[in-house]
């Protein structure tokens, strides 16, 4: 079910944050290169969390 509202808030976000989108947009290739880096320092997060 789609609710009616949902298009135009989602609308509002994107013409308010227009900049960051398109920042994120732009950075995408470097984020993919540190996923390693993050999938690494979650993975440790997560057990040390299950450990301690």
């Amino acid at each position: 079910m789609l609710i009616p509202d949902s298009t135009v808030y989602g609308q509002s976000i994107l013409d308010h944050d227009a900049d960051i989108q398109l920042d994120l947009f732009k950075s995408y290739a470097s984020h993919v290169a540190l996923y390693p880096t993050w999938h690494s320092y979650l993975k440790e997060t997560y057990l040390v969390s299950k450990l301690g």
